[in-house]
Parts: structure tokens; C-alpha cells; sequence
């Protein structure tokens, strides 16, 4: 009792906080083992026993390896976003700076962990349709934050229309569909 008065207890960890550090975990040995042995060659006991848990684990947070994918195909792309808006927000807002603080975030990013492009650029292209069209709604994330970057000479936003962002996007998607072409 005297004890208690002195050392602080040590705080309890909710459910939800161990299965959402759980969870971390797995999307940590999904970004690791994908890029390393690539999506198909990875097992689910792969990535239990590279994140330290059993299967039950995995279960609990995923229901089979594609969402795994999907979830670290999510996180990555929320990383990559917030850096960029990051490097944007803190560049000279005149436009060629700020577009090339806006390059110089991604590729930085992209260059500090080859991982992740790999996991952006590879490994979720070809697995199937429900992973292709995540993966191009999070392309199209980037063209939309990049569309909203682009001044004019002028200093002016330049708005690209509905249609003007639709042609990028589809550009982009039909460069993913030539390289699930070519990987088959």
C-alpha cells in the first residue's frame, strides 16, 4: 500500500488500443514482406510471424490478405499526401516553387523508402479488379491534390474542370492498365 502511494500505476491498455497497435503491426510486415517477396509469394503466416503474432491476430483486424493490401496501400498513400501537402503548404506560394517543393516531397519520400514504391507502383497492380480501382481511387487522389496545387502565371488558382481532371485520370489509368499488360 505504501508502494502504491509512491510508484505510479502503469496505465492499462484499452481492447481497442492492443488491437489497433495489433493492426500496425500487420500493416508494418504487409508494407516489409510485399515489397520484399512481392503480394502473391506472401502467406498469411509470412506476415504473422514477421509481425510477431498468430493468425488469430490477423483474422481480427483483416479478412484475408487482399484487405491487408488494401490497408497498406491506404496508409502509404496517406503518408505520401500529408508529405506533400506538408512540403506545399511550407514552399514560397509562387508557383514554380511550390510545384517543385510539391515533386521534390514525393520523390524524397518515395527515395527514403523504396518501399513504397514499390507497394504504389508494383504490388497492388494485377492482383484483381477490387484492388486495380482502389488503387486508381487513390491515384486519382494525388491528380486531384496536384490539380489543386497548379497556379497560373498569374498567381490565380487555376481550377481544372470536372472533365480536364477526368482526362489525367485517365491517362494515368490507362499507363496502369500497359503495365498489368505487361506483367501477365
Amino acid at each position: 500500500m505504501v508502494l502504491d502511494a509512491i510508484l505510479p500505476r502503469p496505465r492499462r491498455v484499452d481492447a481497442s488500443e492492443r488491437i489497433a497497435a495489433r493492426r500496425a503491426k500487420l500493416i508494418e510486415a504487409g508494407l516489409a514482406l510485399f515489397t520484399a517477396q512481392g503480394y502473391v509469394s506472401t502467406g498469411v503466416k509470412d506476415l504473422c510471424r514477421e509481425a510477431g503474432l498468430t493468425d488469430r491476430y490477423f483474422y481480427e483486424s483483416f479478412a484475408n490478405r487482399e484487405m491487408l493490401l488494401l490497408a497498406v496501400f491506404d496508409t502509404v498513400t496517406e503518408q505520401l499526401l500529408h508529405r506533400i501537402t506538408q512540403a506545399a503548404a511550407s514552399a514560397p506560394q509562387t508557383s514554380p516553387e511550390r510545384e517543385q517543393a510539391t515533386v521534390e516531397a514525393f520523390v524524397r519520400e518515395l527515395a527514403a523508402d523504396p518501399r513504397k514504391a514499390r507497394l504504389l507502383f508494383v504490388e497492388v497492380h494485377g492482383v484483381n479488379d477490387v484492388v486495380r480501382q482502389h488503387a486508381r481511387a487513390g491515384i486519382r487522389r494525388f491528380v486531384d491534390l496536384v490539380a489543386d496545387m497548379i497556379r497560373d502565371i498569374d498567381g490565380k488558382r487555376l481550377h481544372l474542370e470536372e472533365p480536364g481532371q477526368k482526362v489525367i485520370a485517365h491517362g494515368i489509368d490507362r499507363g496502369l492498365d500497359v503495365d498489368e499488360a505487361k506483367a501477365r
